[in-house]
């Protein structure tokens, strides 16, 4: 659940009558001069959607609430002409706005003081980086999201790797903003293991939270080779649903404990087939941060994925090669 404190915004010079937004919610302060005749006293709020009268304190009938947002949630903290100071329970984002302290004083007439209110939602904050293929499109490789801040959470990359950053913002239905930001790179081999930082800054937070990554790029692909004459007109793999085919070779988009299984490739021509197959294992997978303190680190790690799939395209054709090579002796009488 989010955190709400509040600040003024430019407030005037003081007045008879001023009120005062403290720093946490407590209440808006209206304190009157005593040389000035207060017959009543009140309070309205404006914002974006328009004004609302929100407390009422007169002498003789006492105090009144007319119906508006705050209804239930603001009160007098001690009702008096003397200081008719106002407290708001339960703060929310929309609360925020300007909030006007009306009097009706004695021998001037009536006179009034405002201040603007600024209501602050602590944002819930995570960071995590994505492990992906070198190649040459570029593709988001780390993600930092600050969600359900007011104002929206400023988001700040710090890497030697080259690429960019795009932010995407959602208005929630609270009136909090939340921020995702991507960081996106061509990813290459030599990216791989390269430091990441994602800083998150907001006036609600005493200090930046600072995610500390590092980059996951792997050159994973296996290649189904077969030596053969004919040539081979077709090959099937049998490999993870989430693996990629294009003729023979095979691409592993995300390298995790889900590949734990076999591999398995077949070559066909016009005489016949050949195949050969390997099981792989995969130990290790990224980590996702959600509230590490200043300076942690967080790091995406996956051991063992390339030396294994190195062995599976050696095996699968060495094996090829072989079996291609013995047919074509038999049918050549050696």
């Amino acid at each position: 659940m989010a955190n709400y404190t509040a600040s003024t915004v430019s407030p005037p010079p003081p007045p008879p009558c001023q009120p005062r937004a403290p720093r946490v919610v407590k209440g808006l302060l209206c304190i009157t001069l005593p040389f000035r005749l207060v017959s009543q006293v009140s309070w309205v709020r404006e914002s974006s959607a328009g004004r609302e009268n929100i407390a009422v304190f007169h002498p003789s009938l006492g105090s009144n609430y007319p119906d508006s947002s705050l209804k239930g949630r603001v009160s007098f903290v001690s009702p008096s002409l003397e200081n008719p100071s106002i407290s708001v329970s339960d703060a929310k984002t929309s609360d925020s706005g300007t909030y006007t302290c009306e009097y009706a004083t004695y021998p001037s007439g009536t006179d009034q003081a405002s201040s603007a209110v600024f209501i602050l939602a602590k944002p819930q904050n995570n960071a995590t980086t994505l492990p992906v293929l070198a190649g040459k499109d570029a593709v988001v490789v780390a993600r930092c999201e600050s969600a359900k801040g007011q104002p929206a959470g400023q988001v700040f990359w710090d890497t030697t790797a080259a690429g960019d950053q795009s932010n995407t913002t959602k208005l929630e239905n609270d009136k909090t903003v939340s921020v995702v930001s991507e960081f996106r790179l061509i990813p290459k081999a030599a990216d791989n293991g390269k430091d990441i930082t994602c800083i998150i800054k907001h006036r609600a937070q005493k200090t930046d939270d600072i995610y500390k990554m590092k980059l996951a790029v792997h050159n994973v692909q296996l290649t189904c080779v077969a030596n053969a004459n004919p040539p081979p007109t077709s090959f099937e793999w049998t490999m993870p649903k989430t693996a990629q085919i294009n003729g023979n070779k095979l691409s592993v988009p995300k390298v995790d404990e889900s590949i734990n299984t076999t591999f398995a490739c077949e070559a066909k021509n016009q005489l016949g087939s050949g195949q050969d197959r390997v099981t792989t294992l995969v130990t290790g997978e990224p980590s996702k941060v959600s509230e590490p303190p200043p300076g942690s680190s967080a790091t995406s790690s996956i051991i063992g994925a390339i030396i294994g799939i190195l062995i599976v395209a050696a095996l699968i054709a060495t094996g090829l090669l072989l079996y291609c090579r013995r047919r074509n002796r038999s049918e050549n009488g050696e």
